[in-house]
């Protein structure tokens, strides 16, 4: 855990953004995937028990080993960011979570979450509005 980043690490993994700043920081004409969306993608990449490995970045660079069955097989190049909440970052080179546009419930958001040790993708994990995560804007 660490609740400082340096500049290199905005430079390899991107910035982690809460839900409110995630909903306002895709550009215009683009926007947060949908669930629908989402399971688009995943189902495309063979399903939720290989998608995982086929949308990392391959390689121990940004993933912590064993970075299991990583392919990026269609370019997605997902990097571990992890998650950041209450000023302290978790798990980065571990985990690459991604917001999804579908919230269950007024306090929480569905996101997508790619881990180094699974080529499974855990699709819907609830995670609290607040967290910082990774985002993907996709073209309206």
């Amino acid at each position: 855990m660490e609740t400082v980043k340096t500049n290199t690490f905005y430079i390899h993994f991107g910035t982690l953004y809460n839900y409110p700043a995630a909903e306002i920081a895709c550009p215009a004409g683009w926007h947060i995937p949908t669930d629908a969306e989402w399971l688009q993608l995943i189902n495309y990449a063979g399903g939720q028990n290989v998608a995982g490995g086929k949308l990392k970045e391959t390689g121990n660079s940004f993933w912590q080993e064993p970075n299991y069955n990583a392919t990026n097989e269609y370019g997605f190049s997902a990097r571990p960011g992890g998650w950041f909440l209450n000023g302290t970052y978790y798990f980065d080179g571990v985990y690459a979570d991604f917001w999804s546009a579908a919230t269950p419930n007024t306090s929480e958001v569905w996101m997508m979450v790619l881990k180094n040790d699974l080529e499974s993708i855990y699709y819907r994990t609830e995670t609290d509005k607040h967290c910082g995560v990774s985002i993907r804007c996709i073209k309206d």
